[in-house]
């Protein structure tokens, strides 16, 4: 058992943790590729509780309370429908900005234009030109998101899981509904590294009510998939969270 805090700079809503970064910190104790649900809105500042179980799952606790729960997951069968130029992506992040006012959540870690470079990771995403029903962001890592002991440049696990996040929410929040993460599967192919440009793309896989399924795929600008991902994102009122 092991005790974490999640610490306040990596915030989804401004009250509760990113939802692709708290994923992957479950997914550490699962193994790669892994399948996360969150139950509740994670909680900041204060000792959680991560468990592996007999299953060969984790999960984590507030108490007594679930906040998510992980399992190992087989191969996404995750096909990126095209290739995504660098400067494509770049212009549907332009796009995004133009109508960063609206946006639900300004100091998600993932995705809040008030965060400052170095603090969250601004990944603007937004509808690529020419490929209708696809959505892409441009992403860069700095080096915040590698492991001091690691030694080396790639980005620990659990922030490729949170740059996965937010773009995949792109697709079911195209309408104007806000969402927020319920679950999220995602498998490694590939290291994400310093001094690199990378493209996340996502598409609608299936809407249902208030429930929509995305898939989304981190592509090197060369077009070499990295990761692959599948996301439940459910329709909720944004002001339940502020």
């Amino acid at each position: 058992m092991k005790s974490i805090i999640i610490d306040a700079r990596f915030s989804g809503p401004p009250r509760s943790g990113h939802g692709g970064y708290v994923a992957g910190l479950v997914a550490n104790e699962v193994g790669n590729p892994a399948e996360v649900t969150l139950r509740t809105p994670p909680p900041l500042e204060r000792p959680l509780t991560l468990e592996a179980t007999a299953e060969g799952g984790a999960v984590l606790r507030d108490g007594d309370e679930v906040v998510a729960e992980g399992r190992p997951s087989g191969p996404l069968d995750v096909v990126p429908p095209t290739l995504v130029r660098w400067s494509d992506a770049e212009q549907a992040a332009a796009r995004f900005l133009e109508t960063s006012a609206d946006h639900p959540f300004r100091t998600c870690f993932g995705c809040g234009p008030e965060r400052s470079v170095g603090d969250g990771l601004r990944e603007f995403f937004g509808p690529v030109a020419g490929h209708d029903g696809l959505y892409a962001a441009p992403f860069t890592a700095d080096a915040s998101l590698v492991r001091p002991a690691s030694g080396g440049d790639e980005i620990a696990p659990e922030f490729v899981w949170a740059a996965i996040d937010c773009p995949s929410a792109a697709p079911a929040m195209a309408d104007g509904t806000v969402c927020v993460l319920g679950r999220l599967a995602v498998q490694r192919r590939g290291p994400v590294r310093l001094g690199y440009r990378y493209i996340v793309m996502s598409w609608l896989e299936a809407r249902s009510g208030r429930k929509a399924q995305t898939a989304a795929a981190l592509c090197t600008d060369m077009g070499n998939v990295q990761a692959v991902a599948r996301a439940t994102w459910i329709e909720v009122d944004a002001a339940a969270f502020v």
